[in-house]
């Protein structure tokens, strides 16, 4: 086998050879189209998902069993402020740490890429701590709460696993804002008649609950007060916040955005569901999305799905071989009490023909016993004593000629 070492000039490859270079710039520029490309080669796509509806329509209930059943995050307004003010924090606090410890800088680009998100941050986090000293209670405004969705979403949790949106957004602007496309994304999409978006964090599939006013009333009324205290599912809180929502109206609503980039939301009304955490609803939606095609259980999960359906057909199978002996018990006590009726029945019925025959004969015997057994007797033992060639005629003889009545 022949070996040479040879040594190139990079400039001398890119230059004289002919190469089709997909990263030319290293992988680690390139490090998020290496990512795409391994989730697609491997079917490891996220699964986006949307819920929307009216306050008190479920949405918490379903989008907690959809995380649960395709491993998703579960993205609520409250939560999603928390984390990213927290990944916010760290982030700015450990570039304080490098700043006290950095002698050089080994890379310019990355450096001004990580500065850009570190100024940004910071110009976060001082709009969340002027809304905090303003009023503890305070809501935050659009732009910052689109800032943070966006920052959550484009995070690797969401980007590989995907995610499941509670409740948000909660209108057009907000959709818009969090959905569609800027800068270079938008020219791009400049020459088509449809409104850009952003393909890595629009969700895939859009559920919008539907119920009626009074039916979200009443679900309302009928919570526990100790459910309800605390919370925004209050008489007064419902109410403000049902209000909000009617007043949004179709042109408003955020199902829109998704109809105008040809992405229509599915409509599911909950009004007659009455499964128990609209299970019924949650299946449908599981119909709509199909089989996980993210990261699914791990092996441990797997063994222990395995030894769960296991233990169900045992169950199953016990209790269907149980079933089937009661109801073969049942059966032939059903035979056997069946046959006891009948049978005293038959006993009853040759009883009373017995009786009823005995009663019926009575009369016939005393009539024979009176007129026609005295010479009838004497007529046979006549007969016997003679013993003559026709004892019928004898005895017919015998009976005309002493008939008593005669």
């Amino acid at each position: 086998m022949l070996l040479a070492n040879m040594q190139f000039e990079p400039i001398f490859i890119r230059e004289q050879m002919n190469i089709k270079w997909h990263c030319e710039n290293g992988i680690t520029e390139n490090i998020q189209k290496i990512i795409d490309e391994y989730r697609i080669q491997r079917k490891l796509t996220p699964i986006k998902i949307c819920i929307l509806g009216p306050p008190a329509s479920g949405k918490t209930t379903i989008s907690k069993q959809l995380a649960q059943v395709y491993k998703l995050h579960h993205l609520q307004i409250k939560d999603v402020i928390e984390d990213t003010k927290n990944e916010l924090e760290q982030l700015v606090k450990r570039d304080g740490e490098s700043e006290q410890n950095e002698e050089e800088a080994d890379d310019q680009d990355v450096d001004e890429t990580l500065a850009e998100r570190i100024e940004e941050a910071r110009s976060i986090l001082e709009k969340l701590e002027e809304v905090r000293r303003d009023s503890k209670d305070a809501r935050l405004d659009d732009d910052i709460l689109t800032q943070l969705f966006k920052i959550k979403l484009m995070s690797p949790s969401c980007q590989n696993q995907g995610y499941i949106l509670d409740g948000y957004p909660k209108t057009l602007d907000q959709a818009q804002s969090l959905f569609g496309a800027s800068g270079e994304e938008e020219e791009e999409d400049a020459e088509d008649k449809k409104p850009p978006v952003n393909e890595r964090i629009i969700p895939e599939h859009v559920i919008i609950l539907d119920a009626s006013n009074e039916f979200l009333r009443q679900r309302i009324m009928h919570l526990p007060e100790k459910v309800v205290a605390g919370t925004h599912n209050t008489e007064l809180e419902f109410k403000r916040r049902l209000k909000i929502y009617n007043e949004l109206g179709d042109d408003s609503h955020p199902g829109k955005f998704f109809e105008d980039v040809d992405r229509p939301g599915e409509t599911i009304k909950i009004d007659d569901d009455r499964s128990i955490n609209h299970r019924n609803i949650v299946e449908k939606i599981m119909e709509r999305v199909k089989e996980p095609h993210n990261y699914g259980p791990t092996p441990e999960e797997q063994e222990h799905t395995k030894r769960k359906e296991l233990n169900e057909k045992e169950k199953r199978e016990r209790e269907e071989r149980e079933e089937r002996e009661r109801d073969e018990q049942e059966a032939a006590n059903d035979r056997m009490k069946k046959q006891k009726d009948w049978t005293a029945k038959l006993e009853q019925i040759k009883r009373e023909e017995f009786e009823m025959l005995d009663a019926q004969s009575t009369p016939l015997r005393n009539y024979l016993m009176a007129h026609v057994m005295p010479t009838l007797t004497k007529a046979l033992i006549e007969c016997c004593q003679v013993r003559p060639e026709d004892p019928v005629d004898f005895v017919a003889e015998y009976l005309f000629k002493n008939n008593p009545q005669v």
